[in-house]
């Protein structure tokens, strides 16, 4: 009975309470009924409260629009949605209601500090640069407690990365009188973790070396400069005890133990050494008892089969097995069977040490690409990435043609990371395939110069300016300037379409002025000869002279992507001789000289010249990326037609043969052979009309790296080039090493490669970097020029290192 009456009294005060809260309610104007809103159309949508963020941002973000039926879910997504931006402190909504009873929402923001400045102090082991990389929170950003905390923690595993014990650190935000917040990071350093010796101990059947060889973590290597700075890292030392597992599995060592036995810790006044140990229990070898398919249909896979591995009695190695499995993931998914399971069935017998593998296969259905969904291109148009795809919407997935894909966006240079990702279509047998990019600039500037101790014609300028994506259309315009000391001036302007009208049709129009001082001998004696030098009778007298040329020029052709392209191309220059100031030299006029340059030599500096002419280039390529190749081929061949039918007074044809091959050896080395070789020939009725510069002459930037010393004859016929060349990438796309070796020949006439000697061939040996940075392709190599003796003999024409030369080419070698 008592029970009843405390339930009772407390069933009345409730209610009274109740009673009470919905009469507050109903006095209280500041809670809404929502009743009165909910299930009405919205008629206008306000926002108060926006200093940096902008109305239409808001309007994106938030759930509904004008027109739209205001739900409760409505407006806990909107106040859910904007808190999540964290641009804001506080988010508020009222509803009213129109005259004609639509909703008028009312959104009320409270945004927060913007980020004004950021400063790191005691920072001594670490840079500021290095820090800032990791920042999650940058100028100009909201402040948010969140971010500034998970900073705290990216900056302590980086100092943890590096091999440091994890700082103190200390934060501060103050609010300025602007309302703006700077964020002080106060980091309290500690000592570093140097790791001195690690020792191996348990192993009997691989030696310490090779065990040492797999692991990432090294110890402190240090002669007069710290080659290896010995970091500890937690994190590293897991990953390499999986690596010495994966060496004892591959050579059938199932049952190893690797773990780490002792770390010993050494403190000095400013760091601490370790001495690690890990010990291997090795346990007995298994070998392969059977090997077997299972649920192939498809294919038969037989032509994976490999004696070393599958074969019955051989030492069994569960990493080579496991790839396997992994080669035949590939294979189907190629063939678009991406849903394919491939799975390592492992029996093994404890006993007799044992083991039976069978590869079971689920092929499932074929995948199509459903949708391609372009991320990251704030100035690339989507369909200019799309158009590179050798894959499209509606096709079989493959991975070949992925992978070609990734190649043909990383080769027009627009961008600096591409990420492929894979999304469940709308259907089992449907895939979405994402390209995320990440843009570069591609605007490029090109500059060139060399140097040559005790030179006369030592220093040259060049540069050039090209945008390769211009609008982000996949145009490209260029403009090239050369000042040179040799007084070549250059001025061109180009404009080039290599996707004309949606097509892979290549169109590009050319306009360049060139005005420079050449070389030529002297025949003062008009004898028909070349005069001597009276004081070195090896050798010609020269003289210099002007030209002027004016050439425009058009190009068309087809590329079939991602190999081959064929393009012609048809030019018609003006061309002008005529005298420097102060040379009384009469030219000499060699055979098959063209008529302008006899007009000049016969003392007329007002004869003017058209030279027209067609050529074609055909060019196979199928190297992975052409900047910096690991693999692959390119082959050139170039025809070009001068005169005849088209008119002018040049009168000659043109014939060039180009490969470069490409193939990766050991530690990432990959050893390149790049071959060219220039003819030039008679007109088909048997013409030969040329100007000097029209003929093959050494450069030296391009073709013999390094090469200054004048060859005679100064200008030829007939050229080739061979060049060796080892090549290491220390950051992959950047920056590379090589060592080279460039061999070529100049030659009078194209029958006089049938009589190549020794001493027609000179050379360099050299050794530089190549530095890819963004809009600057550096080269710098430092070289030394060689002959050859009639016998084959090597002879360095500079004994002295001092006289080594060096070259500095801003712009592409070798990539055609």
């Amino acid at each position: 009975m008592q029970s009843r009456q405390i339930f009772f009294l407390l069933f009345t005060i409730l209610a009274c309470l109740f009673s009470l809260s919905i009469n507050a309610l109903c006095q209280d104007s500041s809670i809404f009924d929502y009743s009165l809103y909910i299930g009405k159309q919205i008629g206008e949508i306000k926002i108060t409260g926006l200093s940096v963020v902008t109305k239409e941002e808001i309007l994106f973000l938030i759930p509904v629009k004008v027109s739209d039926v205001l739900t409760l879910d409505n407006l806990s997504q909107i106040i859910s949605t904007l808190y999540k931006t964290e641009y804001f402190k506080k988010v508020t909504i009222d509803l009213s209601l129109t005259m004609d009873g639509k909703v008028i929402l009312a959104i009320n923001v409270e945004e927060r500090e913007i980020v004004n400045k950021i400063e790191i102090t005691g920072n001594n082991a670490l840079k500021k640069d290095k820090i800032e990389e990791v920042l999650l929170i940058q100028t100009g950003d909201f402040i948010s407690d969140l971010k500034i905390k998970k900073t705290v923690e990216k900056i302590k595993n980086l100092y943890l990365d590096e091999g440091y014990e994890a700082p103190d650190i200390e934060y501060s935000v103050k609010i300025d009188e602007n309302k703006q917040a700077n964020i002080t990071f106060k980091i309290s350093e500690k000592k570093r973790y140097i790791i001195k010796s690690i020792n191996i101990e348990g192993n009997t059947v691989i030696e310490s070396k090779k065990i040492l060889k797999v692991m990432q973590t090294k110890k402190q290597s240090k002669i007069i400069f710290e080659f290896n700075k010995g970091i500890y890292n937690q994190g590293k030392i897991e990953q390499d005890l999986n690596s010495i597992q994966n060496l004892y599995w591959s050579q059938g060592y199932l049952d190893v133990e690797v773990f780490v036995k002792d770390i010993k810790v050494t403190e000095t006044e400013k760091e601490k050494d370790i001495e690690i140990t890990i010990s291997i229990v090795e346990n007995e070898q298994y070998t392969l008892n059977s090997f077997a398919f299972y649920g192939n249909k498809l294919f038969d896979l037989v032509a994976f089969l490999d004696p070393k591995i599958t074969n019955p009695g051989v030492v069994y190695n569960k990493i080579a097995i496991a790839n396997l499995a992994n080669r035949i993931r590939d294979y189907y998914a190629n063939y678009g069977y991406v849903f394919a399971i491939v799975e390592v069935e492992e029996t093994i017998n404890y006993s007799d040490k044992k083991v039976d593998i069978v590869i079971s296969i689920s092929e499932n259905s074929r995948a199509h690409i459903e949708k391609i969904i372009i991320k990251g291109n704030t100035k690339t148009k989507d369909y200019v990435i799309i158009r590179e795809l050798m894959i499209q919407e509606g096709e079989t997935f493959s991975t070949d043609k992925i992978r070609q894909s990734i190649y043909n966006l990383y080769n027009t240079q627009y961008f600096g990371a591409i990420d492929v990702q894979f999304q469940q279509g709308s259907d089992d047998d449907l895939v979405n395939l994402i390209i995320a990019v990440e843009e570069k600039s591609t605007g490029q500037f090109k500059f060139g110069a060399t140097y040559s101790p005790g030179s006369d014609n030592s220093f040259g300028l060049s540069g050039s300016i090209t945008e390769y994506n211009f609008l982000g259309l996949g145009l490209q315009i260029s403009a090239e300037v050369t000042v040179s000391t040799n007084n070549d001036y250059l001025l061109s302007l180009s404009y080039l379409d290599k996707w004309f009208l949606g097509q892979p049709i290549q169109f590009g129009i050319s306009l360049s002025g060139e005005i420079s001082m050449n070389e030529t001998y002297t025949d003062n004696n008009l004898d028909g000869e070349p005069d001597f030098d009276p004081e070195d009778l090896t050798s010609y007298n020269i003289m210099d002279y002007w030209l002027d040329e004016y050439t425009f020029s058009l190009s068309w052709g087809k590329r079939w992507i991602p190999r081959f392209s064929l393009v012609g191309y048809i030019s018609t220059s003006l061309v002008h001789y005529h005298s420097v100031e102060g040379v009384t030299d009469t030219p000499y006029i060699p055979e098959f000289t063209f008529i302008p340059f006899v007009e000049f030599a016969n003392g007329n500096d007002n004869y003017w010249s058209f030279t027209n002419s067609i050529s074609l280039v055909a060019r196979y390529d199928t190297r992975d990326y052409y900047l910096f190749p690991t693999k692959g081929y390119f082959a050139k061949l170039t025809l070009g037609y001068y005169g005849g039918f088209l008119g002018g007074d040049s009168q000659f044809t043109k014939l060039g043969i180009g490969l470069n091959y490409n193939i990766s050896l050991f530690w990432k080395i990959v050893f390149s052979i790049n071959s060219n070789v220039d003819f030039i020939f008679p007109q088909f009725d048997g013409q030969l009309q040329i100007g000097p510069e029209n003929m093959l002459y050494v450069n030296g930037y391009n073709d013999i790296r390094g090469w200054k010393i004048k060859l005679s004859p100064y200008y030829g016929n007939t050229k080739g080039l061979v060049s060796f060349e080892f090549q290491r990438e220390i950051v992959p796309q950047i920056f590379t090493v090589s060592i080279f070796s460039d061999l070529g020949y100049l030659l009078s006439q194209p029958d006089d490669i049938l009589s190549l000697t020794w001493t027609d061939i000179v050379g360099t040996i050299g050794f530089g970097f190549k530095l890819q940075i963004p809009s600057l392709p550096f080269r710098l190599y430092f070289t030394h020029p060689f002959t050859f003796t009639s016998e084959g003999s090597l002879d360095f024409i500079k004994t002295s290192f001092w006289y080594w030369d060096i070259t500095l080419t801003v712009g592409d070698i070798f990539t055609w």
